[in-house]
């Protein structure tokens, strides 16, 4: 078939006028990537109608009802993000186990608490996560009438999971929603009376490219109408492209943007990186245990002042025998990440600042000097300089009180006429 020669032949037989009108008129690439809709033929034109807004005692407003913190709210769908093996579906279940009892052992208030659960996830097999939940109950001393029968968990072996499949897309019809898998979610999270449903992953939801926005709008929309429907909150988990070594932010999510901007709370976990725990003064070989969480999308509620870490801790299920070894499941538990940049007291910055104005020569700002000014902020802190960990917390303190104003870097002449940077006083501390 030689394509340009029939369209020169249908120009000299139709004009190019025609020609150009028909094209303008198609949708081109064939089929178009629009969510399929019902034809229109034969039914009733909508009806719209501007409402005039009539004020009223805004505390009569019904409020907006929140499960657990700020995250998961009734009938909105929120976002987890994060890498491949990052802790996310660890990270899930935990918070689902804090719902379930009705315990902030993350630090989130569960409002209105305890909540039924639904860990649904369509990558591993049940008998996974089953072991996680046994993790977290063994880590937090929890019992089964803790739970209360509240909690529901189901992998992609468990019974029809496999085709839970809300939207499909081929180059036959299209992209459309499968009503009937739809409405059979709905009538289950109805019938086990669930207040919050958890997918992970997002990705395993659909069938649908997943890079493109009309698309994966109208499946996260879809999955905004369950919530709505079924009375509950849903968290869709969700992989991040490679960083590439710089930080995760909830738009680096795979795929379409869309899921993100539907999202109204979207958390990213994201690995604790080299740069971090040097400031931190963890050791490499520990770095890899601790994540940070922090809500990078949240239009409905305060933002969280910081990220959050985590630590994974490791839990025997003690299930070893003679023919192997116990399973040894990760759980999460919060992590305080060392006070390094406040942790001084007035006091010992006053202790600090006269040492530095007694001893102006041995307050060299930089630390290769032999004369470095974080020699004397050691003394007062008893701190090593010569440990790497501890040197770390020098100058982090170091910094601050520089960018604070309670210590300055000035420029004067050595003992040998040389040009060098010194640390001197800038606004004393006052103490009590």
């Amino acid at each position: 078939m030689n394509i340009a020669r029939d369209f020169e032949d249908d120009a000299r037989e139709f004009g190019p006028d025609a020609i150009r009108a028909a094209l303008d008129g198609s949708q081109w690439p064939w089929p178009p990537s629009v969510p399929f809709e019902e034809p229109t033929t034969g039914t009733a034109a909508p009806a719209f109608r501007a409402n005039e807004f009539t004020w009223r005692d805004p505390a009569t407003i019904k409020r907006r009802e929140f499960l657990y913190g700020f995250e998961l709210r009734r009938k909105q769908v929120s976002a987890v993000i994060g890498v491949g093996a990052g802790g996310k579906t660890t990270f899930k279940v935990g918070r689902a186990i804090c719902m379930a009892t009705g315990h902030d052992f993350f630090g989130h208030r569960v409002w209105n608490g305890p909540h039924a659960v639904w860990l649904v996830n369509l990558e591993d097999e049940r008998e996974e996560i089953e072991k996680t939940v046994h993790a977290f109950l063994k880590l937090w001393e929890l019992t089964p009438r803790d739970l209360g029968g509240r909690l529901f968990i189901d992998g992609a072996d468990s019974g029809d999971m496999h085709r839970l499949k809300i939207a499909v897309e081929d180059r036959q019809t299209g992209f459309r929603i499968q009503r009937p898998v739809v409405d059979a979610m709905v009538d289950a999270l109805r019938d086990a009376h669930i207040d919050y449903l958890d997918i992970d992953p997002f990705v395993s939801s659909h069938a649908a490219d997943e890079n493109s926005n009309s698309s994966i709008d109208a499946i996260t929309k879809e999955w905004v109408s369950v919530a709505r429907e079924a009375d509950c909150a849903i968290s869709l988990a969700h992989h991040v492209r490679k960083p590439n070594g710089a930080e995760a932010t909830a738009f680096d999510a795979r795929g379409a943007v869309a899921m993100i901007n539907a999202a109204r709370s979207c958390l990213v976990l994201q690995k604790m990186t080299k740069e971090v725990a040097q400031d931190l003064g963890v050791p490499e070989c520990d770095r890899k245990r601790y994540v940070s969480i922090f809500d990078d999308k949240n239009n409905k509620a305060p933002a969280a002042a910081s990220a959050e870490w985590y630590e994974f801790v490791s839990v025997g299920l003690g299930n070893g025998d003679d023919t192997g070894p116990e399973d040894s499941i990760g759980a999460l538990q919060r992590w305080q990440a060392p006070n390094m940049f406040g942790g001084a007291t007035a006091r010992q910055l006053l202790h600090i600042q006269q040492a530095i104005d007694a001893s102006p020569e041995k307050a060299r700002k930089h630390s290769a000097s032999p004369n470095w000014v974080g020699k004397l902020i050691a003394y007062v802190l008893d701190l090593n300089p010569d440990n790497a960990g501890d040197k770390t917390v020098i100058s982090a303190r170091l910094r601050t009180w520089l960018d604070t104003g309670a210590l300055k870097s000035v420029t004067r002449k050595d003992n040998k006429g040389m040009d060098k940077e010194y640390v001197e006083v800038g606004a004393w501390a006052i103490v009590d």
